[in-house]
């Protein structure tokens, strides 16, 4: 039995972590729902209901994943860098400035800018490890406050020299096709990337 506990324990830990959740979830929609019985409905079903609103759990969720199963690399080697997000962020704008700034056949853009924001993500990835070995400084610390720097340094990025001014709002150039991917689910945004 003590085998067992042990060898599921984690398992366990997160089960209870995400019921507790669960549960403080349905209180205070109780709480705060003028009809509770439609909110939680609407909680728990409503992401189900419709092809698009799945694609959208689908595309909000994917990103958090891969930040989640690079951490896990990490982790595994004992390393507490949790830049996973920052690596992410400045990755996609330096990749998006790199595709609006470039023109290839798109068997070559593709990759190309894969392989751009995959080693901007990664040199960002490695600023933590630089100044744990040179200065012994905490990678948790510094991995979580170079989110914040890589955070702005994208939105510099795209305001500042990828910003199409002639869009409403703050967004870059559109993309050449030549750096599209197909789509997964046709009529989503969900695509191969």
């Amino acid at each position: 039995m003590e085998k067992f506990i042990l060898k599921y324990f984690i398992l366990i830990r997160t089960l209870i972590a995400i019921a507790i959740g669960v549960v403080i979830s349905i209180f205070l929609i109780y709480l705060i729902s003028k009809d509770p019985a439609f909110s939680l409905r609407s909680f728990f079903l409503g992401p189900l209901l419709s092809r698009s609103r799945l694609a959208n759990v689908i595309e909000t969720a994917s990103p958090i994943i891969f930040c989640g199963v690079a951490i896990s690399v990490a982790f595994q080697a004992k390393q507490f860098n949790i830049g996973a997000e920052g690596a992410l962020y400045l990755g996609a704008a330096v990749g998006t400035a790199f595709a609006v700034s470039t023109q290839f056949p798109a068997f070559i853009h593709i990759p190309l800018v894969l392989l751009v924001a995959g080693l901007t993500g990664a040199l960002w990835g490695f600023i933590p490890g630089i100044l744990k070995a040179k200065w012994k400084a905490s990678e948790l610390v510094s991995s979580l406050m170079l989110n914040y720097v890589a955070y702005y340094l994208g939105l510099y990025l795209i305001n500042y020299h990828f910003r199409d001014k002639n869009a409403g709002h703050l967004v870059s150039h559109r993309l050449p096709k030549s750096a599209w991917f197909s789509q997964f689910i046709p009529d989503t945004r969900i695509h191969w990337g």
